[in-house]
């Protein structure tokens, strides 16, 4: 995994978790307002992705959008979807994990960023630190994690 695509995840994490959540409901669902909202709600995850990190990849909205066709075509494999959000989930979990296991400066300016949603400027002055402080330890927690599933992969 690249820093660009671990910095990514970061500052996806939050709502991708909300919408597979969702995306777990919405399965089993049949209520087909359920699924249009949930759709709508991976459409602005999506162009939201898109917008802040330049990814066309689809994502989740490929994979909550197709629910409502796939029901209408009789192609619906809850197996399937549920194989994917299991994918998605991972991603984040194994994010987590990497973060638990950086030294303790790093991952506290981590969690005030990017799980707290707190801005540098914020997490500069609870540190207390200056931002460009916050932009090295960001930087350095993103290069570690990388380096780390690189490391993981190799060994696997």
């Amino acid at each position: 995994m690249t820093e660009f695509e671990v910095r990514k995840l970061f500052e996806e994490r939050k709502i991708a978790m909300s919408v597979i959540q969702a995306g777990r409901r919405v399965v089993c669902e049949t209520d087909a307002e359920i699924v249009t909202a949930l759709s709508l709600q991976a459409v602005t995850y999506d162009r939201d992705a898109v917008q802040t990190s330049g990814a066309t990849d689809g994502g989740l909205i490929s994979i909550i959008t197709r629910i409502p066709a796939e029901r209408r075509q009789g192609r619906y494999d809850k197996t399937k979807l549920n194989a994917e959000l299991d994918a998605q989930e991972s991603a984040v979990e194994w994010l987590d994990m990497q973060t638990f296991r950086l030294p303790k400066l790093l991952q506290q300016v981590v969690i005030l960023v990017y799980y707290d949603g707190k801005t540098q400027e914020q997490a500069a002055s609870e540190m207390p630190c200056h931002k460009n402080t916050i932009q090295s330890y960001l930087d350095r927690s993103i290069s570690i994690i990388a380096k780390n599933s690189c490391v993981q992969l190799c060994v696997e």
